[in-house]
């Protein structure tokens, strides 16, 4: 009886050392529509959410998407910048980065390179640095990540995994 329940011990522990799929989908709000214009940078931080763990989290895909609109209907090219450190993430849009005119916001999808996934895996955050490419403005209204990855098991669940072997490497001994 000892050996049965001692097995079954083992094997529920082996089930609990694996990685986990993560999904993220997270809002960026601003507190009003922000204008963003020829000289200047509109930056914010977007988050993973409440659930990320740092050192235990990692992405492997994602996307960014930016609700941008033009009521001035001008004639605005937009860059995107994710990250703020060397290698960051520029994205124009093959040449037609254009913001659609009128009042109606439109998302903008950035699908996420190795870079920005490493950055946001690092501590839950990606910065965005958001600019008019040439004269006019257009309005930022919020922004959506998308990411999806996995949750690598904590040292303490390994811990127990090694444990749950050697009781296994046991009993057969045993036998």
């Amino acid at each position: 009886m000892k050996k049965i329940l001692f097995s079954l011990l083992a094997v529920a522990s082996i089930g609990t050392a694996s990685a986990t799929p993560i999904s993220v989908d997270e809002a960026y709000k601003t507190s009003a529509v922000a204008i963003v214009s020829t000289g200047t940078v509109f930056s914010f931080l977007i988050n993973a959410g409440d659930d990320f763990v740092a050192g235990n989290d990692t992405f492997t895909s994602g996307s960014l998407f930016l609700r941008l609109s033009d009521p001035l209907k001008g004639n605005e090219t937009y860059t995107f910048i994710l990250g703020a450190e060397a290698g960051a993430q520029k994205f124009t849009k093959n040449g037609n980065n254009n913001v659609n005119n009128g009042n109606n916001a439109v998302d903008h999808e950035v699908v996420l390179n190795a870079h920005s996934l490493a950055s946001l895996s690092e501590n839950g955050f990606l910065q965005v640095f958001l600019k008019v490419n040439n004269g006019g403005n257009y309005s930022f209204e919020g922004a959506t990540l998308q990411a999806e990855g996995n949750r690598v098991p904590e040292p303490f669940t390994l811990a127990l995994m090694g444990v749950a072997l050697a009781g296994v490497g046991v009993a057969r001994r045993r036998k």
